[in-house]
């Protein structure tokens, strides 16, 4: 993945690290000793002034300031991050391998919610201000739609008429992007 930080910086994500283009220099960030040999670094998400790396297995890195403050982290004790989510405004939705989902803001971590009982989120994606997460529920073999509000934490359900996997709402065309059996589709 690549990514830019606010400071225009660019941010290029390589099997086994990161590396920071500023316009002019590159410098490369890579774990040092036995964790340089794995190939982990999955993407990398600008939060404020700090670049969050998601590794293989759903592990976190940090660097704020050019300095890597830690590289293959559990979110808690041997709590892994199945997925991250990145909102609108910068905040990251994270989805814990014991159900919860944290929301990472400006005033810290915030318990957002949990995936309902014999569910799984099949996708995420942005729709004009808020999140939207799909659920798959086992029990029922169905798929449901909810938006989060990142102000009570509470879930909404909406109703959708789409039946592909939703990668993107480009709100400026009122478009939205899909996983078709093609390819990439638009609607």
């Amino acid at each position: 993945s690549i990514t830019i930080d606010n400071q225009k910086n660019l941010w290029i994500v390589h099997p086994r690290g990161i590396t920071r283009f500023d316009g002019v220099t590159f410098k490369k960030f890579q774990a040092s000793g036995e964790l340089s040999k794995l190939k982990m670094v999955r993407r990398a998400y600008v939060f404020k002034d700090t670049v969050f790396i998601a590794s293989a297995p759903g592990v976190l890195g940090k660097i704020y300031k050019d300095s890597v403050y830690y590289w293959s982290k559990d979110y808690e004790k041997d709590k892994l991050i199945t997925r991250i989510h990145q909102l609108q405004n910068g905040q990251l939705c994270l989805f814990l391998n014991d159900a919860r989902i944290i929301l990472k803001t400006p005033k810290g971590d915030v318990l957002a919610g949990s995936v309902p009982e014999n569910s799984r989120v099949v996708s995420t994606y942005n729709y004009g201000g808020d999140v939207r997460l799909v659920f798959y529920s086992e029990t029922q073999k169905s798929i449901s739609t909810v938006k989060l509000d990142p102000i009570t934490k509470k879930f909404i359900p909406v109703q959708t008429i789409l039946e592909q996997q939703v990668l993107l709402y480009d709100q400026a065309t009122k478009t939205y992007w899909l996983r078709g059996q093609e390819g990439l589709v638009t609607w």
